[in-house]
């Protein structure tokens, strides 16, 4: 099971159908597996090779974007406290020239 739920969100695989040239590519929650739908053996074969691959990548792409949603927080709370010690010395700067 890949973290982050990467395997539900919209148009993940739709790479992974192009490449291996199946009709339909879909994720079944149920039982965890992707689900290939092709007329001819080919891209069910090229799919079975490719899977691991494509599972990594979209872990990857999960992963990565986890990290930098927590990156953007960190510096929102930064940039809040830039902000807060910058008003605070403008304050302690006009208390002591009073």
């Amino acid at each position: 099971m890949l973290p982050l739920c990467s395997c539900r969100v919209a148009g993940a695989h739709q790479k992974f159908k192009e490449k291996i040239g199946a009709l339909v590519v879909t994720y079944h929650e149920s039982v965890q597996s992707l689900i290939v739908l092709s007329q001819t053996e080919g891209p069910i074969e090229l799919a079975g090779l490719l899977i691991d691959m494509h599972f990594r990548n979209l872990r990857t792409k999960g992963l990565l974007t986890s990290h930098n949603e927590e990156t953007s927080r960190r510096l929102e709370v930064t940039d809040c406290l830039y902000v807060c010690m910058s008003v605070l010395v403008q304050l302690c700067s006009l208390v002591a020239s009073s």
